[in-house]
């Protein structure tokens, strides 16, 4: 049986202690985050200068989404979200505070800048909404959503071509699908990028720690394959048509065992 609902005067006396916001300016706050899940303190703060006139501190407006982002807890995690995303959130929920809301701030950071480190999201998130969670927990969730992206954005030959990638390279090392084409990525940027300056670049945005001979390897054989160049001999290896391999995303199939790896 459900309980009785919380009177707004009472929301009002919860959080009373937290400024001399009145409580139909609170209900605006919460149909504020209704509508945008991932808004920041000082659109909030402009949006409700506008509708009211009246302007209040940052710091003000940062107590009260903190409380109603926790307060809205519940419906956050009721929303029908792809089931991928309750996935990445239930294999981590019992080490850290992150909800669905969270996952989404995160999932926005890597569609504006997939080779964002951990660190740095970190710092942003906190920064947004006052989570407090490790740059490990933080790093093992933005793993998950790369692979989340990559699924969202589809492509079988994408995927076709990246697989061919990591089988002629599969006697190189022991890199991953994300950390071929962060490489990729790297050739785009600076087609003439020497390995040891991709190893230290893969090195601080991943973590990843490999042998510079394995990201020479990897190199040699992707600017091959970029340009459209013959491989090698191996029969897992052919000739490649020229195509442009950065401006699409990677599907992972199997997506479930991938997303669990703790990578």
């Amino acid at each position: 049986m459900k309980g009785t609902p919380i009177s707004i005067s009472e929301k009002c006396r919860k959080y009373e202690h937290l400024g001399n916001i009145k409580c139909h300016h609170m209900e605006m706050l919460k149909r504020y985050l209704k509508k945008d899940k991932l808004l920041t303190y000082n659109k909030a703060r402009y949006q409700l200068y506008n509708e009211t006139g009246l302007e209040f501190s940052v710091e003000c407006i940062k107590e009260y989404i903190l409380a109603l982002r926790e307060e809205m807890g519940l419906e956050y995690d009721s929303f029908k979200l792809p089931s991928v995303y309750t996935t990445v959130r239930n294999e981590y929920r019992r080490r850290s505070k992150i909800k669905l809301y969270h996952i989404e701030i995160l999932k926005k950071y890597l569609e504006e800048d997939m080779l964002i480190t951990a660190g740095k999201a970190n710092d942003q998130i906190r920064k947004e909404t006052g989570l407090e969670a490790s740059n490990g927990t933080v790093k093992r969730y933005l793993s998950a959503l790369r692979k989340i992206i990559y699924l969202e954005n589809r492509n079988h030959n994408s995927y076709h071509n990246l697989l061919q990638d990591r089988d002629c390279c599969k006697n190189m090392g022991k890199l991953k699908l994300d950390h071929i084409d962060i490489l990729k990525n790297y050739l785009k940027e600076d087609s003439s990028i020497t390995a040891k300056q991709a190893w230290i670049k893969l090195n601080q945005d991943t973590g990843l720690e490999v042998g510079i001979n394995t990201v020479k390897n990897y190199l040699m054989v992707m600017r091959k394959i970029t340009f459209g160049m013959y491989i090698s001999n191996s029969s897992n290896c052919t000739e490649v048509e020229p195509r442009s391999v950065f401006s699409k995303l990677v599907i992972i199939k199997d997506a479930n065992s991938l997303i669990l790896d703790g990578n």
